[in-house]
């Protein structure tokens, strides 16, 4: 929680995970002492229930002035939240939320987190999404049922690893291999049907359009299931490629790059070039 507080740029992170036997969110906090316990919230009332069922973030300064806010059930001990963000976590293999991601109060002092933060924060939520399929898929198939509660417990945080010992080997490799849901489904009624097309203008696109566009491409493909792709990873990665082009060139920027990456993308799709 702390890497991804850093990554957007805010005081603090929390990481609410729907428990469907007591109908609640929980995460887990340090108490005075600095003991980490367990702390839950109403799904029915309060800030963080009413964005579980969003199907896109909330982004909002003086939070304490919205209809959504709750004082009594949103406000932490001796803290005062004047922004906040969150973005649900979705189990996009079972069409259904899972929990929320929200962050309080930028770092720098400003009053407001901007597009950027908000960007950055949808793909904190994918991510945990992916965390949340990827342990269940290896509970189901190890039969290890303490998997997904270490992972929970653990709140995703950066660096940490789940080991699950399992002997079931694929015929050819001798590895497993899960097949990851795509969003691609799921998220497609938010993107238009232009970037999708042959006659895509990236020169029409900002920087971070073009960016969103590699991690859509790449998610749909299952590329950061398959090989673990951490989506901070790919961020950086893509950052580089593009600071590597000279930005003065008529043709071979990184423009052209993305353009590339875009029709390689519809030569296997619409033309079926990968079968």
């Amino acid at each position: 929680t702390a890497k991804a507080a850093s990554l957007v740029g805010a005081e603090k992170c929390f990481i609410f995970i729907k428990d469907r036997k007591e109908h609640k969110l929980y995460t887990f906090i340090k108490d005075s002492e600095g003991n980490k316990v367990r702390a839950t919230k109403p799904i029915d009332r309060g800030i963080t229930g009413s964005i579980l069922s969003e199907s896109s973030g909330y982004n909002v300064s003086n939070v304490g002035h919205h209809q959504r806010w709750s004082r009594e059930l949103d406000e932490l001990p001796n803290y005062a939240t004047t922004c906040y963000l969150a973005w649900p976590i979705w189990d996009f293999a079972a069409c259904k939320s899972i929990g929320v991601v929200e962050f309080r109060n930028k770092a720098n002092g400003s009053l407001a987190f901007n597009y950027e933060d908000s960007q950055f924060a949808r793909i904190i939520a994918l991510q945990l999404g992916h965390a949340v399929i990827h342990y269940k898929q290896l509970e189901l198939i190890a039969g290890h049922t303490e998997t997904i509660n270490q992972a929970y417990e653990k709140n995703f945080e950066q660096g940490e690893t789940i080991d699950v010992p399992s002997n079931i080997e694929n015929q050819e490799s001798g590895a497993i291999m899960l097949s990851q849901p795509s969003l691609f489904l799921t998220r497609r009624t938010s993107i238009t049907a232009g970037d999708r097309a042959w006659d895509y203008d990236v020169f029409l696109k900002s920087d971070e359009e073009l960016l969103m566009h590699a991690i859509d491409i790449f998610d749909e493909r299952g590329l950061f299931s398959r090989f673990s792709i951490p989506m901070t990873t790919f961020v950086n990665f893509v950052n580089a490629i593009k600071s590597g082009y000279d930005s003065n060139a008529p043709y071979h920027n990184s423009y052209h790059a993305f353009d590339v990456m875009h029709v390689c993308y519809l030569l296997m799709t619409k033309c079926r070039a990968d079968e």
